[in-house]
């Protein structure tokens, strides 16, 4: 694989279809390097997830039908988990929606994440902001008032999100990954 690059930043395939991973002795999910390039890097198909931007790791994706592609007839996704990754970096923190705390994205799909500030983005990255959302949103489900939501949205702050980042790369042992933010 190239090097990422300023003009060719780093992103991260995120697949979830279990009978390919299944077949190529992968886990689920699994997080796979990949180099943008050219025109698709700044293509109208990426699709922001707002929520990430309050951590300061602001991401957007992209639906990837790569299945067809590398194993024709595998490419099913009934039977197929939801993408966890997209729902939980999709979830509504609008404190005002009868949706809070709900994901706005489900999918089977595998998908293509990048920065959208063009920075470099790799699977520990999104394996931290993903398990930094979980955690903190999870305290906040069955909050009734816009005021309890708006509270518990202050602890998806960047801040916190590196105090995070710094414990989560120990406990998985991440030497030499620097946090995002």
């Amino acid at each position: 694989m190239a090097a990422a690059s300023p003009d060719k930043p780093a992103g991260v395939l995120v697949l979830w279809n279990s009978k390919i991973l299944q077949r190529c002795d992968m886990d689920v999910p699994s997080y796979l390097p990949l180099v943008l390039e050219g025109s698709g890097i700044n293509t109208p198909q990426w699709i922001p997830l707002p929520l990430t931007d309050r951590t300061g790791l602001p991401l957007r994706y992209m639906v990837m039908d790569l299945g067809e592609y590398w194993f024709p007839g595998l490419a099913e996704l009934n039977g197929t988990p939801f993408n966890q990754t997209v729902a939980t970096l999709s979830t509504d923190v609008d404190p005002t929606s009868v949706n809070f705390g709900k994901a706005t994205i489900q999918t089977r799909a595998d998908v293509m994440l990048s920065r959208a500030d063009g920075g470099d983005l790799v699977g520990e990255h999104v394996q931290a902001v993903e398990a930094f959302v979980r955690a903190r949103l999870a305290a906040a489900k069955g909050l009734v008032t816009s005021e309890e939501k708006e509270k518990a949205l202050l602890k998806l702050s960047p801040e916190k999100f590196k105090a995070f980042f710094k414990t989560f790369g120990a406990e998985k042992g991440w030497d030499g990954i620097a946090c995002p933010v």
